[in-house]
């Protein structure tokens, strides 16, 4: 791959405040267009959810120009595929770009045939291959139809807009594609002079959004048109400032109000001003005037999270200097938020006198990316600057420069991903004295926290940052982490979540909610599900034996407590006292905790108990130790109770819990050991017990033992590892173990793998040791195990495995296999070990941290992170050794449960999403937050 020259800015992190710092790095650059003798233009780009970058250009040539579509990969930047299309009768040219929840392109722009005309091709997500072409003409009168806008709907359903030729004049000409190319609808709206839409936007309700502009004689004016799910159309808003109007953007927040950007001509001469309007509650307009006394323009509009519209455009400020302008706004109201600009941008070289916007996005933080070139004494550089969402401080900018020092680099698009990395698109020169360009394309990945970086939240300062970091878990789509936090002179313990920006949402010395006189102090690490998460928590202000408590956080009502030591224990009976937490999972809306008593009528045999407790429903007793046992016909009472902490030699992330039942290993105070579940209504169901039949592995068999047994995080699944008695049934040493799978609130075990039986996929091999089996949200589990036999060493000897109740195990990898690279194509390096293990979903395979050993493998760089993508391949997506940027990797934290979790942390989530906690060799420290492909 070839680089790019790429100017960072060094002096920025010199000379900013370290409220204001952000770390990024350039993952990747590359360049579409291997026909030196003509320039490539690119238009658009988009990221699909699973992170691979789309890129829509055309080859610029005299006549008959070409469209071409590039997908690049996510992590590395190698190309996936390429498709092109051209005609014979003129150009084919793309205008705008969208990815589909299943990662499949969309491109629109126009072919040339009976004019110009609408095309639109669906590309599929892994080969480029067309799903469907569609075109439009407007037979009545073959004139030009050109595609300017599209947007694909939360159903992955395709609208694009562009103007259409009819009755002399031009029209808006919308339509919208079914999944299968269908049309849903098409509508055209025009007056009897031209017009033409310039932006499309999707609301909450799918309603279709498209502005333009009307132009009348030499005069034009805003107008917005409506449409519901169903293409009918609303009233059409027109804004007329008598002068010349030209919108360029449009946004739809969650309620469905409206917000169009775009100039607006002053009377008394050529001068354009930014004119921003919202329709919908409380409407208001807000025109920006550069106070250079000189035109603006190209503004760009988005919303962010909490619905607050921002802006960019191009200012002029005087007669030599144009500037990158972003603005937030009030939404009720139109006031600014703040405003910023890139004249004194920190670092700047003197050199650059001209900065033009080309695009801008806000990702899922509310922080504000905007892209455009900027202009030395010769030449021009693509510049992208990151704002805070809070009050505009820049978190990074990048200048990247081209093959020739005085090219022209000017990008056209940008995009975000999940995690909120950045792509830039644009044109690029060649150098080598080549005055063509090319397509060229950088991917800036965004370390997601790094001490220095800028924190808000109640109590804290406009100057508070990350002082220290402890080990992240990640939501659906968010990362929570413990933290310290430094505010001036004083450091504080905390809770960040990133959900609605880098916000501490709770924070030493803040009142506790529900606890009277008290206040945080020190926290474990929180645990999520789904938008929301518990964590425990240390009090301060509070008499002695109530100094801790268990609360939940909502994204409702924040904080609400659930339990308090020395209080009363919830669902117990009056004066029975919550002693201690020691240790819970968070589920949907609520939490299940493992906590002791003390109190009345609590003795050292009734002293532990499993509670369930939701937001909505309270709290309800699930099992207490005490509680009389009838097993197997023999009478005995609950003695312990096992759940929530991984077994010593599990190498997986522990699933205790669903959001209906709950698994846990049980100890009698006869000496029995087993298995039972309990649902919310807490009826209990025991799976097997020692001293129980084990017919299901052995015929006339007995259990001996059980490790911590497994739960599908949706319910209905759960396995086990389990010991048989040798001697019985023909149980030796050799075959005594075995991993069993079982429905939850019914069903007896049944057998998945058995130590001595054929190891899958392994020809005369047999296993000899399992590890505890590793689940997710249904009949699927993983497990490690190690194996003998013909041509078995200790190189590889360990392999793992998925097995499911429906179907035999597979081997997914062994120690002793290559190791993929990023792109998953095999390496010199082999496994050595595999020491942890996830299982985010069932559509992929285990996510595993492995060392390694081969060919150039040190102890600098021996451990590693693999993870699935989408086509079911390992690819490495963190290695110790590798950069990040200027920085190297030394260590990293992931996968495993670390010291004052109380649960195994979830570094993972159903979207493919993986954190974790990276030491470079500098000793510093980031959070990073990996989209598997």
């Amino acid at each position: 791959m070839k680089n790019l020259t790429l100017t960072s800015f060094c002096a920025l992190a010199l000379s900013l405040s370290s409220a204001y710092a952000e770390r990024n790095y350039g993952a990747w650059q590359q360049r579409a267009g291997a026909d030196t003798t003509t320039t490539f233009r690119a238009v658009a780009t988009a990221v699909t959810e699973d992170g691979h970058v789309a890129v829509a250009g055309y080859n610029d040539l005299l006549s008959n120009d070409t469209w071409l579509v590039t997908s690049y990969d996510a992590i590395t930047g190698a190309v996936r595929w390429t498709q092109s299309k051209g005609n014979a009768f003129g150009d084919v040219r793309p205008a705008a770009i969208a990815a589909d929840s299943a990662g499949n392109i969309f491109v629109g722009g126009f072919t040339q045939g009976n004019g110009r005309d609408f095309l639109v091709i669906k590309y599929d997500a892994n080969t480029g291959t067309e799903l469907w072409t569609k075109t439009y003409n407007n037979a009545a009168t073959n004139g030009s139809d050109e595609i300017t806008a599209m947007a694909v709907d939360y159903q992955d359903k395709v609208i694009v807009t562009g103007g259409s030729y009819h009755n002399g004049s031009e029209d808006f000409y919308t339509i919208k594609y079914n999944n299968d190319g269908t049309i849903a609808w098409e509508k055209r709206y025009g007056t009897s002079f031209l017009d033409r839409p310039a932006a499309i936007a999707i609301g909450p309700q799918l309603e279709v959004v498209v502005v333009g502009r009307s132009r009348v004689f030499d005069l034009s004016c805003y107008t917005t048109i409506e449409y519901d799910i169903n293409g009918n159309q609303g009233t059409p808003l027109n804004y007329d400032s008598v002068n010349d109007d030209i919108p360029s953007d449009v946004a739809v927040d969650s309620n469905g109000n409206i917000y169009v950007t775009g100039t607006v001509r002053i009377a008394s001469g050529p001068k354009y001003l930014i004119h921003t309007i919202k329709y919908g509650t409380n409407p208001w307009t807000k025109t920006y005037d550069a106070p250079g006394g000189n035109s603006d323009w190209a503004p760009k509009i988005e919303i962010d999270g909490k619905d607050q519209p921002v802006m960019a455009c191009t200012a002029k400020l005087d007669s030599l200097r144009t500037v990158f302008r972003a603005a937030k706004y009030n939404s009720s109201n139109g006031v600014e938020v703040w405003s910023k600009d890139t004249a004194l941008l920190s670092g700047r070289p003197t050199d650059s006198l001209t900065d033009i916007v080309a695009d801008m996005k806000v990702d899922s933080l509310g922080d504000v990316i905007v892209t455009g070139d900027t202009a030395p004494v010769t030449g021009t550089d693509y510049l992208t600057v990151k704002l805070s969402g809070i009050d505009g401080g820049v978190l990074w900018q990048q200048r990247l420069n081209g093959d020739a020092t005085s090219g022209i680099d000017r990008p056209a698009a940008l995009a975000l991903s999940l995690g909120g990395d950045v792509v830039v698109t644009g044109l690029m020169d060649r150098g080598d004295q080549n005055t063509q360009s090319h397509i060229g394309t950088v991917r800036y990945n965004r370390l997601a926290l790094s001490k220095g970086d800028r924190v808000t939240g109640v109590g804290l300062s406009t100057a508070a940052v990350v002082n220290s970091l402890g080990s992240p878990s990640v939501g659906y789509d968010y990362l929570i982490t413990r933290l310290t936090v430094k505010d001036g002179s004083k450091v504080f313990n905390g809770i960040l979540n990133t959900a609605n920006g880098n916000t501490v949402e709770v924070l030493q010395g803040q009142a506790a909610p529900g606890v009277l006189n008290g206040k945080f102090s020190t926290f474990t690490d929180p645990v999520p599900s789904g938008d929301e998460y518990g964590f425990v928590a240390n009090l301060t202000g509070v008499p002695t034996g109530q100094t801790s408590g268990l609360w939940y956080r909502t994204t409702v009502n924040g904080p609400v407590l659930v339990m308090q030591t020395g209080k009363q224990a919830p669902a117990l009976p009056a004066g029975v006292l919550v002693s201690s937490v020691l240790n819970f999972d968070s589920i949907t809306y609520g939490v299940v905790a493992h906590i002791t008593l003390k109190g009345t009528g609590v003795t050292s045999s009734n002293n532990s108990a499993i509670i369930h407790w939701t937001s909505n429903d309270g709290a309800k007793l699930l099992l207490r130790t005490g509680t009389s046992y009838m097993i197997n016909g023999k009478s005995s009472n609950v003695k312990t109770l096992g759940i929530f902490s991984p077994p010593a030699d599990s190498p997986g992330h522990g699933r205790y819990v669903s959001n209906f039942e709950v698994t846990l290993k049980v100890t009698l105070t006869d000496g029995r050991t087993g298995v039972s579940t309990v649902n919310t209504a807490g009826t209990v169901y025991h799976k097997a017990f020692s001293g129980g039949p084990a017919d299901m592995v052995a015929s006339g068999g007995l259990w001996s033992s059980f490790t911590q047994p497994q739960i599908g995080y949706n319910g209905g699944w759960c396995a086990v590892l389990g010991s048989l008695k040798t001697g019985l049934g023909g149980v030796t040493t050799s075959n005594d173990s075995s991993i069993v799978w079982s429905q939850l609130s019914s069903g007896n075990f049944q057998l998945l793998v058995r130590e001595g039986s054929p190891a899958a996929n392994i020809s005369g091999a047999t296993y000899t040791k399992f590890s505890p089996p590793v689940t997710t949200g249904g009949p699927d589990f993983v497990f490690k195990a190690t194996i003998k036999g013909t041509g078995i060493t200790t190189a590889n000897n360990t392999g793992i495995w998925k097995a499911s109740s429906q179907a035999n195990a597979t081997l997914l990898v062994r120690t002793g296999d290559f190791a993929p690279d990023a792109l998953g194509v095999a390496t010199s390096r082999v496994f050595a070990s595999f020491t942890s293990i996830a299982y985010p979903n069932l559509s992929s395979k285990p996510t595993l941290r492995a060392t390694l050993k081969g060919s150039g493998v040190t102890i600098s760089n021996n451990s590693a992170l693999f993870a699935s993508d989408s086509q079911g391949k390992y690819r490495q997506v963190l290695r110790t050794g590798d950069k990040m940027g200027a920085l190297t990797i030394k260590s990293f934290t992931t996968l495993n449960s670390v010291p004052k979790a109380m649960n195994a942390t979830r570094s993972f989530n159903s979207l493919r999403q993986i954190c974790a906690l990276v030491t470079f060799t500098n000793l510093s420290q980031s959070i990073v937050l990996i989209d598997v492909p």
